[in-house]
């Protein structure tokens, strides 16, 4: 086809399938589905109808000699370096002028390097089509196929009347960028709609000119730089490269023609195996499975597992027992990425880039990184390489050299040699631990679980009871409910009780706990409904059975949002607090009246005695938000998750609640940044707890925990 040239899109990241993808080389680059690359097998596709020396490739500059290295046979002037990312409206009218000036004006076919293609014969069937319909007119061709699912990640183009051009090509109605399931539901019914695959193809003067007119801005630099480079050959276009408008060819040009306009959308129906290989669940189905449901790739080791995707990089090996629907990706540099096969991967991406994520473990010449969401009960061994998890559950994981090993079993094999690293996730399956990197950020996602938690207790039962703590801590969370959230609930249907107070502070006291609340919750917020509770002379043994009554009979706390004492407290509930206390009035520690002082000026003597809520009240709430900001509680956070489950530490009753959601800020999750090996190495065993918390589930090896980092609380629930 002397008419014809191709040009090869791998300008991408692929971040969706890291650590396969990187920076450094995306997944176009990579040998994802057999011993060719993604960028290699796109090139096959096009032998027998576009000879090399007609085809381009459009890549950022930093990739150029890995195109050199897969395509020796695509000449070096035919590789189009980007000098920035500007996405492909800029990248297809930049390769547009360079073929035009090496071939004059041509049929341009433009592939995508990231998709898996079945059948060659059938593509190139499709693809001879869409070439007869370009050249029959102004048109611009899009190739589709038949949507296989009601998939919202890809894009659909509604198919009008066969036209009588080539054969499979219908008038284009419309695209329709990822719609919603249910809309794309209505699509499939329909039976004229494709799946937009981002094959186009066009004549290079019909491109440039729906370009003129859709996006001038951006033809006009294009034409500038087209000119200055027909004038020196050595012109590198970086600055008005680098002006280009960041715009798709979807949106900048294909969605913007209308009727009657010059140009006119072809659609050709193709059907030949395709799908775009753009995260795990897309790169599940283009591999075969063995006879247990396993996907392999690279040196793999599987016994007793089914249902896996596991793919290992040289120079890795990976040996795995006794898993079942699990992702475990071994990249080239080492890392381990162990998700199930029903989580993204683009989570794990921003935890493994996030510096707030870091969970260190040293000792001697052994260090492991790992950054680990959604984790129940994970042993990682390393003496190198790195780990991000997700969703996964009793793994146990070893890294020695370029071996690694992935089990079943977490915490049952033997140990390794002493001085290896150990960073082991614990606590309770039911208990989510969030870490921020700043206290503000912190704070925003408590605000967004505490509306989220208040609105849902409302909408089921038209009321949330709620108790919440007075203090430094939740300064912020109380100032974003005001607002931020102000309209976002309808808080007279909000019942508060007051958590704790000192004792013989009236109300009307300004350093009184209660005066804390009326000012920066209950009244700004509107909550017309709250419950003080007693003080002074009136707090007596009736009085405190009655407030205890007025909880009850508002049907149970739906929600308690805690701070931390230095010293576990919850509330004011003191070191040795039983775990079945009501409410009651208690003798302040000094630790706690020193920690306090700083609310009481004038030299006015912290008081020594208050009146809180007891554990067992607090213990029955549907829902529990602990929160703890700075290194001074750092500790006491520690020994809340992994501690014993004891009365001489308050907070760890948490670790037999139902629904813990504890949100720290980097600086209180020392004990994860650098954990304590000897504390770690263990499993935590608890002592025998109060009768009201003998009916709790516990894991056979101890507490388990679930980490998410530095994002949205409602994913990690």
């Amino acid at each position: 086809m002397n008419d014809v040239a191709a040009l090869i899109l791998a300008g991408g990241n692929g971040t969706r399938l890291w650590p396969l993808s990187t920076t450094a080389k995306p997944k176009q680059f990579r040998r994802l589905l057999c011993d060719r690359t993604m960028l290699q097998l796109t090139a096959d596709r096009l032998a027998g109808m576009v000879p090399p020396e007609r085809t381009f490739v459009s890549v950022r500059r930093e990739h150029v000699s890995l195109v050199h290295q897969q395509l020796p046979q695509v000449a070096g002037e035919n590789v189009l370096a980007e000098p920035q990312v500007r996405d492909t409206a800029g990248a297809l009218g930049y390769a547009a002028f360079a073929i035009q000036q090496k071939f004059g004006d041509c049929v341009m076919v433009v592939l995508a390097s990231d998709q898996h293609v079945e059948s060659i014969t059938q593509f190139q069937a499709s693809l001879q089509t869409a070439i007869e319909a370009a050249r029959s007119g102004t048109y611009l061709v899009s190739v589709g196929v038949p949507p296989s699912e009601p998939n919202p990640q890809y894009g659909y183009m509604e198919c009008g009347e066969e036209l009588p051009i080539a054969s499979h090509a219908f008038d284009g109605v419309r695209y329709v960028e990822k719609p919603s399931a249910q809309i794309a539901e209505q699509f499939i019914k329909a039976g004229n709609y494709l799946w937009n695959t981002n094959i186009f193809v066009w004549q290079t003067d019909h491109l440039l000119s729906a370009l003129r007119r859709y996006q001038p801005v951006i033809y006009r630099l294009l034409k500038t730089m087209h000119r200055i480079r027909m004038a020196s050959h050595s012109y590198e276009p970086t600055e008005l490269y680098g002006k280009l408008p960041k715009i798709s060819i979807d949106y900048g040009v294909m969605e913007q023609v209308r009727p009657g306009d010059d140009h006119r959308h072809v659609f050709v129906k193709g059907d030949f195996g395709w799908s775009d290989v753009g995260g795990y669940r897309t790169l599940e189905k283009t591999c075969r499975g063995d006879e247990h449901g396993n996907r392999c790739r690279g040196e793999v080791s599987a016994s007793s597992t089914k249902d896996c995707l596991l793919f290992c990089e040289s120079p890795w090996q990976l040996q795995v027992e006794g898993l079942s629907d699990c992702n475990v990706i071994v990249g080239e540099n080492g890392e381990v990425f162990l998700s199930s096969r029903h989580s993204e991967s683009a989570d794990l991406r921003n935890l493994w880039q996030s510096g707030a994520s870091r969970l260190l473990g040293r000792s001697g010449q052994f260090q492991a990184d790992a950054r680990l969401l959604r984790v129940n009960n994970l042993g990682f061994f390393a003496d190198s390489g790195m780990l991000c998890a997700m969703d996964v559950s009793n793994l146990d994981v070893r890294i020695r050299g370029n071996s690694v090993r992935v089990a079943g079993s977490p915490m049952l094999a033997p140990p390794l040699a002493t001085g290896d690293a150990l960073t082991q996730a614990g606590g309770l399956a039911n208990m989510t631990v969030a870490v921020a990197e700043r206290y503000e950020r912190m704070s925003e996602m408590a605000a967004e679980a505490f509306v989220e938690t208040v609105s849902n207790a409302i909408a089921s039962k038209g009321k949330a009871v709620i108790s919440a703590s007075a203090g430094g801590t939740p300064e912020l969370l109380y100032g974003l409910l005001r607002t931020r959230y102000r309209s976002a609930v309808d808080w007279s249907k909000l019942v508060f009780f007051q958590m704790d107070e000192y004792f013989g502070l009236h109300p009307s006291d300004n350093q009184s706990m209660a005066a804390y609340l009326l000012s920066r919750v209950i009244e700004p917020l509107g909550i017309t409904n709250f419950v003080l509770l007693p003080n002074g002379r009136e707090c007596d043994a009736d009085a405190l059975a009655e407030h205890e009554r007025r909880l009850e009979d508002a049907g149970g706390l739906d929600l308690v949002v805690h701070g931390i004492g230095r010293n576990g407290h919850l509330g004011f509930n003191e070191p040795s607090s039983a775990f079945d206390s009501r409410t009651r009035m208690v003798e302040l520690s000094q630790s706690t009246r020193q920690a306090n002082r700083r609310f009481f000026s004038n030299g006015q003597e912290t008081p020594g005695y208050g009146v809180t809520l007891g554990l067992g009240t607090m213990f029955k709430a549907r829902k529990v938000m602990l929160l703890a900001s700075g290194e001074a509680k750092r500790e006491a956070i520690q020994r809340c998750v992994w501690g014993v489950c004891s009365p001489d530490v308050p907070a760890s009753m948490l670790q037999r609640h139902s629904d813990v959601d504890i949100l720290v800020d980097q600086d209180a999750c020392g004990w994860l940044l650098k954990p304590q090996l000897s504390v770690m190495a263990e499993a935590p065993q608890f002592e025998a707890a109060d009768a009201i918390l003998a009916g709790s589930t516990q894991g056979e090896n101890g507490p388990r925990v679930q980490t998410f980092v530095d994002g949205n609380l409602k994913r990690a629930a």
